[in-house]
Order: C-alpha cells, then structure tokens, then sequence
C-alpha cells in the first residue's frame, strides 16, 4: 500500500570542521574591516576643513533726514477726484547704506497720499495709498540724497468743506 503521508527525515548534525571555522571567522574579519574603512572614508569626508577669509564687523548708524518746500495754498481747494504733487529731498546722514521706506496717515479716508522716487511729473502717481501699503523709496549710500514725489488726492466721494492733516514717516533699514 502506497503512503499517503511521508515522515520527514532528520540528517545528522554536522559538526564543525576547522576548516569551515576558519573561514567563517576570515568572512567576519573581512566584513568589520570593510565596514571600518568605509565609515572612515566618510568621516573624512564629511569632516573636511576649509579656512574662512577675515571678515571686519563694524556697528554703523542709520539716520534719514527730509527737506521740504511745500506751498501750503496749493494743497487747499481740491474737488473730488483732484490730486496735488510737491516735491521733497530725503538725505542718508548716517554712516551705514539704508533702505528707506514711507508710510502715511490722514485724519480721514477721504484723503489719499501716495509717494514715488524721483521728480513729479504731470501726471498722476499709481498704486496704493500710502496710507494702506507702505510704499520704498530706494536704498541711499552714506552721504546721498534723493528726491521724493509727495502727491494728495481728494478721493470722489468727498463732502464740500471736508479737510484733514497728513503726515509721512520715514523708516529706514540697514542696508547690505
């Protein structure tokens, strides 16, 4: 009668020669002075060393002065929708670069202030009110000056007779 189930056969147990223990502890040997070198390798490389040039750090002061002739008869009288344009100078007397920026305030919504870089031309200055949106002016070397555009718009919703006080602020950054 044919067997349905085969039981499993055991083979002896070998017993280690010295030859096969030999190579063993040779393949083990091999593998922790591969894996000893490699790190090395990498430590070399991740460690590698390289002189920074001497740099001087010196503490500077920013200051930003403004000059400014304004014709007050020419900022009274608007009619919604009109815009007055001055011009300012604003200095670097400080002794470090600075980046300026300017941001202004009216006492109601129905002024608005903006203000660019440069001269005032004839037409209308564009962008945001400076009285939302702080607007830059450029960056000034020690010892430069440059001109600013100041310009104040009546907004068209205005009432007869309405009036306000404005001021700008200049702010400065250190500039590299």
């Amino acid at each position: 009668m044919p067997r349905l189930f085969s039981t499993p056969r055991h083979r002896a147990s070998r017993r280690a020669t010295p030859l096969s223990v030999l190579v063993t502890a040779s393949a083990v040997a091999a593998a922790l002075i591969g894996g000893v070198m490699a790190s090395g390798a990498t430590y070399a490389v991740w460690n590698g060393r390289q002189s920074a040039p001497v740099v001087a750090v010196a503490s500077g002061t920013i200051a930003i002065s403004a000059t400014a002739g304004f014709t007050a008869s020419q900022w009274s009288n608007l009619l919604p929708g009109e815009t007055v344009r001055q011009q300012f100078t604003i200095a670097n007397t400080g002794d470090a670069k600075v980046a300026v920026t300017a941001s202004a305030t009216t006492g109601t919504t129905s002024f608005e202030v903006r203000l660019a870089s440069g001269t005032c031309g004839a037409s209308a200055l564009t962008g945001a009110s400076a009285t939302t949106t702080p607007k830059s002016l450029g960056t000034l070397s020690t010892g430069a000056s440059a001109t600013v555009c100041l310009e104040v718009k009546l907004a068209t919703p205005a009432h007869p007779g309405d009036s306000t006080s404005f001021s700008v602020a200049l702010s400065g950054t250190q500039a590299l």
